[in-house]
Formats: C-alpha cells, sequence, structure tokens
C-alpha cells in the first residue's frame, strides 16, 4: 500500500533506502535530505507498505499542474519485484496529475521502462548529463498495477518467458500471471501468445504441450520422468504436440476458465467461467461449458468482418480514446453505419 510514512522518516530501514537514491549518501547526505522532509510542509514522504515493513519511498512535491518525484528508491533486497512501478502509478492515481522527475544516466531507464518522456541535459552547474522526466496522463501498457490498490495487472510488462507473448493493455485479474501457464517447458518450443486489449479473469489456467503424455503406446505411463525406472525419454515426434495456443484480441475469459493445448481462439471472443475449452472458437463467438461448446454469434457476419478489418485495438491510444463511445454504443446498427464511414 502507498501511505504517507513521513512520520517514519527517522527510522533507520528508511535511511537506509533514501541512501540508494539521495545525492550524497553518507550519512550527513542522508541526514540532511531527512531534514528537508521534516522542515517543509509542501514535500511530502510516502512509502509502499506491506505487513508494516516499508519497501520503498518516494519523496515527491504537488504542484496545480504536476506531482513532481524528488526522491524514489526500493529497499536493496526487494528491488526488480515492480515496486518503483507500483509507486509511480499509484501517486499519479492519487493525484492524477502529470508526473516530473530529473534523474541522472542510471536511473533514467527505470523511467523510460515506465512509459515515461525523457529529455537530456548539460547541467549548468555540475558539468553532467541529467535528465527530465515527463509522464503524461495516458494509459500505459508497461504499468504492471493499471488500478492502483487492486490485484490487477498489465500481463505484458510482467513477462519472463520468451515463449509467452502478450500484447499491450491485456489484463489479469491476478498479479502472477506467468503462474498460470502450467506444464509450459522450452524443449518444447510450443508458445502461448495473446492479443491486445484481452480481459483474464482470475483462476483461469492456460495448459501447454508438456502436460501430455504418449498416447500412441500400450502405456501412457511417463516411467522416465520419474526415478530409478528404466526408461529413456520418447523423441518429441512420439508425443503429442497441438502447436502454439493463440488468444485474439478484445477477448474476455471468464473466472477459473482452462484452456487446453493448441487452442486457437479469435478476436471479441467471450468464455463462459469454469469453462474448459479444448476446440477452436471463432472470432465475436461466446462459448461455454466442459467442454466449451459455441453457444451463439455476438454480431452477424457482416459487423463481424467490419470489426476484423477496423482492428481498433491497433490504432493510437489517442484515436482509441476517441473510438470508446463507438465502441460502448449498444446501437449496433449506428455502429455498422460509423465502422463503414470509416473504412471508406
Amino acid at each position: 500500500m502507498f501511505k504517507d510514512i513521513k512520520y517514519r522518516i527517522t527510522e533507520s530501514e528508511v535511511g537506509a533506502i533514501i541512501a540508494l537514491a539521495a545525492f550524497d549518501a553518507s550519512a550527513e547526505g542522508t541526514a540532511k535530505e531527512v531534514g528537508k522532509y521534516q522542515s517543509s510542509d509542501n514535500l511530502h514522504f510516502f512509502g509502499w507498505v506491506e505487513n508494516g515493513e516499508i519497501l520503498g519511498i518516494c519523496g515527491f512535491e504537488v504542484h496545480s499542474d504536476k506531482a513532481e518525484i524528488h526522491l524514489i528508491a526500493v529497499a536493496a533486497d526487494k528491488q526488480r519485484q515492480g515496486i518503483g512501478g507500483q509507486m509511480v502509478s499509484a501517486l499519479q492515481g492519487l493525484y492524477a496529475l502529470p508526473i516530473e522527475a530529473e534523474t541522472d544516466d542510471e536511473a533514467v531507464g527505470f523511467y523510460r521502462k515506465r512509459g515515461f518522456e525523457t529529455t537530456a541535459f548539460q547541467h549548468p552547474q555540475w558539468g553532467v548529463t541529467r535528465h527530465i522526466c515527463v509522464l503524461e496522463l495516458s494509459p500505459n501498457p508497461n504499468n504492471t498495477r493499471p488500478v492502483p490498490g487492486f490485484g490487477v495487472s498489465y500481463v505484458k510488462p510482467t513477462i519472463t518467458r520468451p515463449n509467452i507473448i502478450v500484447g499491450d493493455f491485456t489484463y489479469y485479474s491476478g498479479l502472477d500471471f506467468e503462474s498460470r501457464v502450467t506444464h509450459h517447458y522450452e524443449f518444447y518450443g510450443d508458445r502461448l501468445i495473446i492479443g491486445k486489449f484481452c480481459q483474464i479473469a482470475d483462476g483461469v489456467e492456460f495448459i501447454m504441450n508438456g502436460a501430455n503424455h504418449q498416447m500412441n503406446a500400450a502405456s501412457t505411463f511417463p516411467f522416465y520422468i520419474l526415478e530409478h525406472w528404466m526408461q529413456n525419454a520418447p523423441p518429441l515426434s512420439e508425443l503429442p504436440d497441438k502447436g502454439d495456443t493463440v488468444i485474439g484480441n478484445d477477448v474476455w475469459i471468464g473466472q477459473n476458465v482452462t484452456i487446453l493445448p493448441g487452442v486457437h481462439i479469435g478476436d471479441g471472443v467471450i468464455i463462459g467461467a469454469n469453462s474448459t475449452v479444448g476446440s477452436d472458437i471463432e472470432s465475436y463467438t461466446i462459448a461455454a461449458g466442459n467442454p466449451a461448446k459455441s453457444l451463439r454469434k455476438r454480431f452477424d457476419d457482416e459487423l463481424i468482418a467490419l470489426l476484423g478489418v477496423f482492428k481498433w485495438w491497433d490504432k493510437p491510444i489517442d484515436e482509441i480514446q476517441m473510438f470508446i463511445p463507438l465502441l460502448y454504443d449498444s446501437d449496433l446498427e449506428r455502429v455498422r453505419r460509423e465502422l463503414k464511414e470509416r473504412l471508406k
């Protein structure tokens, strides 16, 4: 949780984190930094706190047109867990203002990764390169926590496996998407490919080809993976391989859905909660059940074709912002007319 911790600023653990970001990391320099925040009502000092432990700190000032970060750091043993990005997102969510910061060559990558526009300049007194970093009020696909205070994450910036490919703004109602992709082994070479703007509910599981057992022999028992059994691993050609699992764009996957290996799901599909998907689903279809079956098309063939050509999810953010009234218009005939006009 991102909260005011100025009353704890003199604690030793806080001082240790301040020293990681202060221009002067000495004890004297850290004390000077602490004093600056203690003596000013205009300087805010917040932290990311979990179970009473301060994991990161953020010192900032709020102006009428922006929030200005003066100091941001994460405890040495808590770095590379997304805490810095969460603090930036929480700060912007708290004040609904653009964020500005000044930093050095070493730290500018942190801001760039989180969507800041950066401008380099030569500091007139210090004679070193500095960077002005500005984050405007705009959707940021690299923000891991787009709903501050809630367990919702944009998936793409959390991915570490090279065989999982996810488009911008697809979100998961949880914080550890990769744990929901199971039996996914690099030696198989299969990929999970998910498009943009998908909505993936809690409890969804993508089962990959590594879960399959050999089926063209008298037994399916995998002796080769268990100790002391005298069987060599069969070649991959003897194991079932359904290929890549591919999810389109703007797909809504309900809670506790299981998606089996090699399934292809088209754009705009809706999958009901607790379904098990073992076969392909065409674009703009509603499907549910175990096994999942197509219940009906969301729209007629013409409107589906228009949406498939328009591909709103590939447009720049500013254009999508303008299209939102169209995308949420329940008068489908008006939507049809508008799409035809725009596609001329």
